[in-house]
């Protein structure tokens, strides 16, 4: 087995840290949309599908990961409120706010 250093977010699962980039693409984008004024919500649907999806059949503590990666990349106001809606609706679906 290959030892996973951690990353510059602090994450040592290699895979979890590349789907946090990966979801934080799509919430970055809905976060733009937000800004123009535009109809926005559907990065912040399939990152929600995809994390239920992976808490059902992989497990809490590789969502929390997941979650913790795409939390710390969120530097802006915009990409706060996105991440912070998409974790709502993690919430009522009974996955865990980070």
């Amino acid at each position: 087995m290959v030892k996973l250093q951690p990353s510059r977010f602090g994450i040592v699962d290699a895979r979890a840290d590349s789907l946090a980039c990966d979801l934080f693409i799509a919430l970055d984008v809905d976060a733009k949309k937000r800004l123009k004024g535009a109809p926005y919500g559907d990065g912040i649907r399939a990152c929600v599908s995809l994390l239920a999806m992976l808490h059902k059949h992989v497990g809490a503590s590789y969502v929390s990961l997941v979650l913790k990666g795409l939390r710390e990349r969120c530097f802006y106001a915009e990409d706060l409120y996105v991440f912070d809606e998409m974790s709502y609706q993690l919430e009522t679906m009974g996955i865990t706010r980070v």
